[in-house]
């Protein structure tokens, strides 16, 4: 009985503590860092990239996509383990896709709003929003405890997300 409940405790505590994380995001103008921000959105991390969307939408809906397109699998631990040490990071080349319900809006505006104007957006409006697709830079943190951090550049804005 004293197993079942302690197996039961370990469960709960693992998937708790995995599906509270809160997914924040902190942008970069004119090379300074804002502070980190919770994202209202839900973020999904693929093998080559990322994606962040509404909560009540579909994945396929989503309001911002990241893709590596030099992306060689992922890193073998020992390689990890010594870029954690060192504190280096993956650097990848890459497209970013974001839309914008705003016609006059600028690459740069678009994106320090993205997610306040979109992710309040349904799937319907979607079709009026403009998508803009722009190439970045991506540098990907490992971290120890928690996803690692993406640090994305593109077209003079830096954005980074994670879980926290």
């Amino acid at each position: 009985m004293k197993a079942k409940l302690l197996l039961f405790i370990v469960f709960s505590l693992t998937f708790t503590s995995i599906y509270c994380q809160q997914v924040k995001r902190a942008t970069c103008i004119d090379g300074i860092w804002g502070e980190w921000k919770e994202q209202y959105g839900v973020m999904v991390i693929e093998d080559a990239g990322l994606i962040i969307y509404s909560k009540h939408n579909h994945p396929s809906d989503y309001v911002f996509r990241l893709q590596l397109l030099n992306y060689q699998g992922k890193a073998n631990k020992k390689d990890r383990k010594r870029k954690i040490k060192n504190e280096q990071f993956y650097e990848y080349q890459g497209t970013v896709e974001l839309f914008t319900f705003y016609e006059d809006a600028n690459t740069n505006e678009s994106a320090k709003n993205f997610t306040e104007q979109s992710l309040g957006h349904t799937a319907s409006k979607k079709e009026a929003a403009k998508k803009i697709t722009l190439p970045a830079t991506i540098k990907i943190q490992p971290r120890r405890k928690g996803s690692d951090i993406y640090y994305i550049f593109f077209d003079s804005f830096g954005m980074a997300v994670g879980y926290f």
